[in-house]
């Protein structure tokens, strides 16, 4: 029986669980509105490459192109399936490899429209990648294949893309949808791109090109007749100024480029300026040439020579490095004895007492889904709450201060947070100006989802500018993985990754709060395997963490663990509870009801327990039984615990570190 188109999203959504035959449940829906052609199936061996795992398995597949194929289960693989592009389907598709690096080509192509909102899919490979699927134009040109590499592949008619619902053959995670908006017409620039392989930055500078070509014998003498005002206005030498606007011949562009980066920057030139001279002028016409990675690498160079250095000749090398620019000027180094430090007039404060101190970076752990960002949206608020005094954080902390906060995340769209705050606020007031003047998020494409390298500084300029507009003091980024390109199991790369965040929010007076993410494995009791109290991956990040606090969650119950704080006292666990979508310490009833399901194990036990161990057993005993809720023993023993610290239940210490329990007489 054919699937409804609810089913077949729900299917896709959960495609890494589903079996085969409901994989190919899922190509036979879309074989309704696409041409859809079978791939070879399975997964490729360790070491092997993946490519042919993504082949066609007809050789002369590319008819169907033009003309939809018919299907036939039988024909298909239940690992995965593709799309042709093209008239059959109606679609072109950006195929975008990197997210970050395809926003960078375009603010550097002059490409400064948003995406229009239409159907993306996520791919199943490592990294952010997706696939933007447009209406096939009607026009009857001939639009071509195009490839940005390692950046974006445009999949007109010859091209295809793995379908929702398939598992990537490398990582075996699913194609699922990211955004599921009706099929958009293509931007126009796609459409150019795809004809002509020429970008708006292109057409902008044809005149000049052909202006540049006619003067190829002027002096700099000459040239310098025809500085532009821009150009002249410059906190630069003329002979900078010169070189930005005089054409070179190829062999003398790169050194070129490197002195007028390090002029510029050393003359604490903005980076956005920096960028539309390299997009519009003759010293960029090596950066056009070579792409968006070789002036990223270029401009980290000159980043960290500029950095270290006071003169302005440029290095001997240029090959970039893939260290994070973290390194301060020379002259904001200093030397202090020990006394000065312990006499400061520094103070030591507070962002949320006993929680959070400002200038110490904040890190909220935990398992994908347990809320991790509900939570920092409600610190968010409680931090720029007026209506409430005294300002709380979860009913217990003091919060100190008057803040601003800047949201830097990947993982919250504009629509799925709108529909968060239409739960929280008609039960928790907040004025509206505190919303508007004090909680802000960086975002792109009519969204408030950005992806990003913190150490890469044409990211951190972007963070720069929104804390300088917005004010704020407090930066939170969420999740961690999104925002950068190294290892994360690798000490050495996350330690340089988190020093860069570092740098930027001593150099910027804010104060972090980072979401990371949990590995998948728990231990026995339940408890995520995690390095030093600091999530998965490297123990640096734990190390760097001066603050951690662990969000985690059975069934209902939620727990928030202190598991570090540099400098000031650990804090107890906390149990929570979620209503209207913000968290708050659990009710005394919730306390009660603890304790009573410890006494009913009591009474049934005669009103003695020779152990903590079998009135454990004895709760999750009862737990299974009425159709309630089971409790695991793990569980139970806190339950004890409660019931011990209300007094309802007498602890008695028995024979050895033995301890035995009974009712309260």
């Amino acid at each position: 029986m054919p699937i409804t188109p609810d089913e077949a999203f729900n299917l896709i959504q959960q495609s890494a669980q589903i079996t085969g035959q409901q994989r190919i449940d899922i190509f036979e829906f879309l074989s309704e509105t696409y041409s859809v052609i079978p791939i070879k199936g399975g997964f490729p061996d360790s070491g092997s490459p993946s490519g042919p795992f993504k082949a066609p398995l007809e050789n002369e597949w590319s008819r169907w192109c033009h003309e939809k194929r018919p299907f036939n289960r039988s024909d298909f693989q239940p690992e995965r399936a593709g799309i042709a592009c093209g008239p059959a389907s109606n679609i072109l598709v950006l195929d975008v490899d990197d997210i970050n690096e395809f926003h960078s080509w375009c603010y550097l192509n002059g490409i400064t429209k948003n995406m229009p909102p239409t159907l993306t899919i996520r791919t199943g490979g490592e990294g952010e990648r997706f696939h933007f699927y447009f209406q096939y134009p009607t026009d009857g040109k001939a639009y071509k294949n195009r490839s940005v590499k390692g950046i974006f592949d445009i999949r007109s008619v010859g091209g295809q893309v793995i379908c929702p619902g398939s598992l990537h053959p490398e990582t075996r995670k699913p194609y699922t949808i990211e955004s599921n908006y009706p099929i958009a017409l293509p931007p126009d620039w796609l459409l150019e791109y795809s004809l002509t392989k020429r970008t708006p930055a292109d057409s902008e500078n044809v005149a000049t090109e052909t202006l540049h070509s006619e003067q190829q014998q002027l002096t700099q003498e000459q040239s310098m007749n025809n500085i532009p005002p821009e150009i002249a206005s410059l906190p630069v030498s003329s002979e900078i100024k010169s070189l930005i606007v005089t054409p070179l011949p190829k062999g003398q562009r790169s050194e070129a480029s490197m002195k007028v980066l390090i002029a510029l920057l050393s003359s604490g030139v903005a980076m956005p300026t920096i960028e539309n001279i390299f997009r519009q002028q003759s010293i960029g016409e090596k950066s056009r040439e070579a792409g968006q990675q070789w002036f990223d690498r270029e401009f980290d160079e000159a980043t960290k020579y500029v950095a270290s250095n006071k003169n302005t000749q440029p290095p001997a090398s240029t090959q970039a490095t893939d260290q994070a620019n973290t390194q301060a000027s020379i002259d904001k180094y200093c030397v202090m004895n020990a006394l000065e430090v312990a006499n400061s007039d520094k103070p030591f404060e507070f962002i949320i007492e006993n929680v959070w101190p400002k200038g110490e970076p904040l890190m909220i752990t935990g398992s994908g889904g347990v809320g991790k960002s509900v939570m920092t949206l409600q610190i968010a608020m409680d931090l720029v709450n007026s209506a409430h005094n005294p300002r709380l954080f979860l009913d217990k902390f003091n919060i100190h201060g008057e803040h601003k906060v800047l949201f830097v995340q990947s993982e919250n769209a504009l629509v799925g947070l709108k529909k968060r705050l239409q739960v929280i606020r008609p039960a928790y007031i907040i004025p509206d100006n505190d919303l508007k003047e004090k909680i802000f998020f960086l975002g792109m494409k009519d969204d408030i989802r950005v992806v990003g390298d913190v150490e890469k500084p044409i990211f951190l300029e972007t963070i720069r500018k929104a804390v300088h507009e917005t004010g704020a003091d407090i930066l939170i980024i969420d999740p961690l993985i999104s925002f950068h390109a190294k290892n994360e199991n690798s000490n050495d790369e996350m330690r340089r990754v988190l020093d860069s965040v570092s740098t930027f929010c001593d150099e910027e007076k804010v104060t972090p709060l980072l979401i990371h993410h949990h590995a998948k494995a728990v231990s026995n009791e339940g408890r995520s395997s995690t390095n030093s109290g600091g999530g998965r991956g490297a123990s640096a990040i734990g190390d760097w963490s001066a603050n951690t606090w662990e969000l985690s969650r059975t069934k209902n119950a939620f727990k928030f663990a202190n598991n570090k704080s540099r400098n000031f006292k650990l804090q107890d666990e906390l149990e929570l509870e979620l209503v209207n979508l913000r968290f708050r310490q659990a009710s005394v009833t919730t306390q009660q009801n603890k304790a009573s399901v410890v006494v009913q194990a009591l009474q049934e036990l005669g009103g003695k327990a020779s152990s903590k161990k079998e009135l454990a057993e004895k709760i999750h005993e009862l737990s299974k039984q009425d159709n309630r809720k089971e409790i695991a023993e793990s569980t139970a023993n806190k339950h004890i615990e409660t019931a011990v610290a209300e007094g309802s239940v007498v602890e008695a210490k028995a024979t050895g570190n033995q301890k035995e329990y009974s009712l309260k007489i």
